[in-house]
């Protein structure tokens, strides 16, 4: 998708500090992270939001999620045990001007 930073990322076209990657997922530090260690681990293949996500897609990247958290903690990542509070964000947005 033309306007999608998440693709220009997955494509090697926008900068990301990389952390994670799989031949499903990519997963990378957040540019303006909400707490420290914040990381993004999105699906290679474009979906507007989480509505139309696949569930093949969905399952690849909380698979990701997970093992990334069992791993010794990279470039300051932070993970914390699971919060109820916590939320899913939109899989893909438009390319910041």
């Amino acid at each position: 998708m033309a306007d999608c930073l998440f693709c220009a990322i997955v494509a090697g076209e926008a900068p990301a500090q990389i952390v994670d990657s799989d031949e499903h997922t990519v997963a990378f530090m957040d540019i303006n992270p909400a707490t420290a260690g914040h990381a993004l681990v999105i699906p290679r293949r474009h979906s507007a939001d989480l509505l139309e996500i696949s569930d093949s897609d969905l399952e690849h990247t909380m698979v990701a999620a997970r093992r990334l958290a069992a791993q010794p903690q990279p470039h300051g990542l932070v993970v914390r045990p699971f919060d109820p509070r916590a939320h899913v964000v939109d899989v893909c947005g438009p390319l910041q001007a």
